[in-house]
């Protein structure tokens, strides 16, 4: 069993991971959006990998949800724990099932 301490420390690393993952995101669309290179690509991979930095943001803004829980509670909520558990799965699941 984590100590509350320990807890509130692992929350404040969630915070900032998932603050990182959504600024990461962002960042590339605002790269992506003003800058002069020309998409060559076909439509499906557009979309794949607009879906992904979607799901990507999505899994980061949980993290700093349930971050801030850990934080203010100093306990891990298991509702926000079972959901980061199961966007990570299909992260990996909609990566791995994409053929390049």
């Amino acid at each position: 069993m984590l100590s509350s301490r320990k807890i509130r420390k692992l929350g404040w690393m969630s915070v900032v991971t998932g603050g990182l993952l959504v600024a990461m995101i962002a960042a590339i669309a605002l790269w992506v959006r003003f800058s002069d290179a020309r998409w060559e690509g076909t439509a499906e991979l557009a979309r794949y990998g607009i879906s992904l930095g979607i799901l990507i943001v999505v899994f980061g803004a949980v993290g700093i949800c349930a971050g801030i829980s850990m934080i203010k509670h100093g306990k891990r909520n298991k509702v926000l724990t079972y959901t980061m558990m199961g966007l990570a799965f299909v992260l990996v699941a909609f990566v791995v099932s994409h053929e390049l």
